[in-house]
């Protein structure tokens, strides 16, 4: 065997696929149990990544890797535990900044391009002149691909806006904020009886998420909204009187006082 050469983007990527492929059926807790299931989990994996690997591989590639010194475990479960694992985890704090800032206009693949940019350095938050990054400068970017939707990789989901500032600002015309977690390969979860609380006419079977899906939850918190913004308004308008001046308030009320005694005044002219 030769000695290992870099890991290319389409090696981690099959080794994702196995890893994957190994998972289907075995329990978090019995992965990271004793050594002996550890052991037969990673020979799963290694006996999927043999079949992946290509005909005319490269000595010192998939199968053909060696340890290097001072290593003890293979070199697959180094690279899956050490480098993908790590760096697709990592990932997910860039793409959750990227969520969180809300960008409109871009597609779920541009999102994740403006993701890749600040993960590998090129921005320190969301920058739109970073739609169009390459991905696959990253070179782990397949390998998430694959690894997205296992719940270990699930990517983040942003946390839901202010319900009175959003109720408020949907009667200006501001747009409801995107259901971007949903797009992202997440799946709504069902509301139980359990989710209920107080005196909400919802039914226990349309009671909205309160974790991922926000499109439910976006239409209860409307239907409030007009309640909320009259409320608002007259609050508003209190607090404009109880800030006018004491001596403006003193001449209101001397001018209603004179506009009564001169309409008591002219109605009685008016009798003689």
């Amino acid at each position: 065997m030769g000695q290992g050469k870099r890991w290319s983007s389409e090696e981690s990527a099959h080794l994702a696929e196995a890893w994957i492929h190994a998972s289907e059926g075995v329990g978090e807790f019995k992965v990271k149990g004793t050594s002996q299931d550890g052991n037969e989990f990673w020979a799963k994996v290694l006996e999927e990544f043999g079949r992946k690997a290509p005909a005319n591989a490269a000595s010192g590639t998939y199968l053909k890797r060696e340890n290097k010194g001072g290593e003890t475990r293979p070199p697959i479960e180094n690279h899956f535990r050490d480098k993908i694992q790590r760096d697709c985890k990592k990932f997910n704090t860039s793409l959750r900044k990227v969520l969180c800032s809300n960008p409109t206009g871009c597609s779920e693949q541009e999102k994740i391009n403006m993701a890749v940019a600040i993960h590998l350095g090129k921005s320190d938050s969301m920058s739109y002149r970073h739609k169009g990054f390459e991905p696959n400068d990253w070179p782990f970017y397949q390998a998430w691909l694959v690894l997205k939707s296992h719940r270990a990789f699930l990517p983040p989901t942003p946390p839901p806006p202010d319900e009175d500032i959003e109720e408020i600002e949907d009667d200006e015309g501001s747009v409801p904020p995107s259901d971007t977690a949903q797009a992202l390969f997440t799946t709504p979860k069902v509301a139980t009886a359990s989710d209920t609380s107080g005196d909400s006419d919802v039914q226990p079977s349309m009671q909205p998420s309160k974790q991922r899906s926000r499109g439910p939850e976006y239409v209860v918190k409307k239907t409030k909204a007009p309640k909320k913004q009259e409320e608002y308004r007259v609050k508003k308008h209190k607090t404009i009187v109880a800030t006018l001046p004491l001596n403006f308030k003193e001449f209101l009320l001397s001018l209603v006082l004179f506009g009564s005694v001169l309409f008591l005044f002219l109605g009685g002219l008016c009798r003689y």
